[in-house]
């Protein structure tokens, strides 16, 4: 490629070949690129209004950037090979790397060399903020070896949340080892406020998945006993799916159990008539101390038990998740709501009782009742005792059952607290759970910016993207003129047609018989993965029963039916352990074969397990 000096070292490409090289290159391996290149590269630049391109010691290209303590170079003016080959070897010494993050890819040079260095499993991600920035080394060196890697993912985004969102979606738990972020002191200097949003959305990204993972990969089959026990209860509630819109653009209060609740129980008395309240199960106690009774009370929780103890809720409407604590559902007899907050749970049940839909939610019992509250159309969403953070070292407010001092929480959970920034710019505790919930409100406002999301609970964790309003204020704002009536949700109630009971048991009896042929499949592949690892067959036996093993486990790919689902997540804690084995093995296919044997044999006891729980459900009348 030629260039036209600019000055002594400042250049220009005086040719766009390679330009158009690189952008389809890019286009052609990175098709999820395409977008994002139609719209902010446009054409090849070289210079930037605090990047400049010029031509170092020996001949290599480097960048000058400039900020307000002066100029500095992204790449060593004197040799940037050599420089990238030295931080690649300094940041990349643990074998166990199988991801590597790496912020900024100004001309290329360390994503080269990290190509170069990483074994063929490992997962390279480049963050690159700026797209003018991007564009300069598309137009001024070949970027062949780069652009064509299949290890690479490039995420080119100058908001942080978003790049953290993608960068998380990249770091698969079941082939994760260890993970490494690489920033040089140059990329640091440039790119300062990004990484450290970034690094703090990505901290929230990873709490999220991990609390998200953490509760499933625990629950899964406590989920799937509760939702069957709780069928009965569900096969006569109509689900979320009556109640759509139902509520439209009428204000909505969602009341959480957090310690700012205490200041905003007085203002909630005098609005209670005038604003459609849904509560948390947790506050139940705490309202009825009060004089308060909420419109909608919301339950998920598999494992708490009842917050009413013997004096349930009458004539309120309940909403619960169909995998809550089969005493709390059963507790109250009328005027129930069912959700489920699993799409997979929800494809196995809906042909045993119909769809009764999904909430998608955060994982927490306010993240729930705020999901609601939106399905059904109301606006604004005014948010009180959302704290999100332990607030003035407590957990909940006063008069919840099970309080914890922050002491209290770092001592029963260990790791994972840290500080953020609070409501008022303070700074507050969290743990990774509430640091999840967090996370999920802004990655809902992100995704639905026109949604009118206040935030009254006046105290905990800074929630980015809503509206912050003292909750009186709010009211006086938003209240109904009038008493309110609950005539929309009863309304909503009368389309809904039960299901029998007999119909549901023919379900659970078509359900257990699917599992049983699954069972017969699985079996007949551990039996065989037992053969393979005789050393005494033959190799052509051998080879034969190999073939037969294939063939074994693409008939049970090709099953598609509520059984297997119903299976899967019922030992997901077992088959995730030795899918992970699996995935980041590099034993020989003798222990691999070993490995895929354990895995059926894991399917196997959990079919036994299934079917032994299903019929017990079954024989209960």
């Amino acid at each position: 490629m030629s260039y036209i000096s600019k000055s002594a070292n400042i250049v220009r490409p005086d040719d766009l070949t390679l330009f158009a090289a690189n952008l389809a290159l890019l286009r052609q391996n990175h098709p999820e690129m395409s977008r994002y290149i139609s719209e902010h590269i446009t054409e090849p630049s070289c210079e930037s209004s605090d990047l400049v391109l010029e031509v170092g010691r020996k001949a290599h290209l480097t960048l000058r950037a400039s900020d307000k303590i002066g100029n500095f170079y992204l790449h060593s003016l004197y040799d940037p090979v050599h420089e990238s080959i030295q931080i690649i070897q300094k940041e990349c010494q643990d074998p166990e790397i199988n991801v590597v993050v790496l912020i900024g890819f100004g001309l290329g040079y360390v994503a080269e060399e990290l190509c170069k260095h990483c074994n063929s499993d490992t997962r390279i991600i480049i963050v690159e903020p700026r797209s003018d920035c991007f564009a300069i080394a598309l137009a001024s060196r070949p970027l062949d070896f780069v652009l064509s890697d299949p290890r690479i993912k490039f995420i080119v985004d100058t908001n942080t949340n978003k790049a953290a969102i993608k960068t998380n979606s990249e770091l698969g738990l079941d082939k994760l080892k260890h993970w490494k972020i690489i920033a040089s002191v140059p990329m640091s200097r440039l790119y300062q406020d990004f990484l450290k949003s970034y690094i703090d959305h990505l901290g929230a990204c990873i709490n999220q998945r991990v609390a998200s993972f953490s509760t499933s990969f625990n629950s899964s089959e406590l989920f799937l006993k509760h939702t069957v026990a709780n069928l009965d209860v569900a096969a006569y509630s109509p689900g979320i799916n009556q109640f759509k819109d139902c509520w439209k653009n009428r204000p909505a209060v969602i009341v959480a159990a957090g310690p700012s609740l205490n200041k905003q129980i007085a203002t909630l008395k005098e609005f209670r008539d005038r604003l459609l309240i849904i509560a948390v199960d947790k506050t139940w106690p705490i309202l009825k101390a009060a004089g308060i009774e909420p419109h909608v009370v919301v339950a998920i929780d598999p494992r708490r038990p009842c917050s009413w103890g013997s004096e349930p809720p009458k004539n309120v409407w309940f909403l619960s998740a169909a995998s809550c604590n089969p005493e709390v559902v059963h507790s109250v007899k009328d005027k129930h709501i069912v959700s489920f907050g699993n799409p997979l749970h929800e494809k196995i049940f809906k042909t045993m009782i119909g769809e009764r839909g999904v909430l998608h939610t955060g994982g927490s019992v306010a993240t729930n009742a705020f999901s609601f509250a939106r399905f059904m159309g109301a606006s604004p969403l005014i948010m009180i005792g959302q704290d999100l953070a332990y607030t003035g070292g407590a957990s909940h407010a006063s008069g919840y059952l099970w309080p914890k001092t922050l002491d209290e929480a770092k001592n029963l959970k260990g790791d994972g607290f840290r500080e953020i920034e609070g409501y008022y710019g303070d700074r507050v505790h969290v743990d990774r759970q509430l640091d999840s919930y967090r996370k999920w409100y802004e990655d809902f406002i992100l995704a639905y910016p026109n949604e009118k999301v206040i935030n009254a609970t006046e105290g905990g964790a800074k929630i980015h993207g809503t509206l912050q309003m003292p909750f009186s204020q709010a009211c006086s704002n938003y209240a109904e003129s009038e008493v309110i009536n609950l005539a929309p949700l009863d309304h909503a109630r009368q389309r809904f047609e039960p299901t029998s009971h007999i119909a549901v048991r023919a379900k659970l009896l078509e359900l257990s018989d699917e599992i049983a042929t699954f069972r017969k499949l699985a079996q007949d592949g551990v039996l065989l993965a037992e053969k393979m690892n005789d050393k005494a067959i033959g190799q052509k036996k051998s080879a034969r029963n190999k073939d037969k093993l294939l063939d074994i486990k693409t008939s049970l790919q090709s099953i598609d039916n509520s059984g297997k689902i119903f299976l899967q997540e019922f030992v997901r804690k077992e088959s995730f352990s030795v899918v992970r084995k699996f995935n980041i093995s590099d034993q020989e296919e003798t222990d691999r074969i070993q490995i895929i044997g354990q895995y059926l044999a894991s399917l196997v006891t959990g079919c036994d397990r299934a079917i032994a729980f299903i019929n017990e459900q079954i024989n209960k009348e």
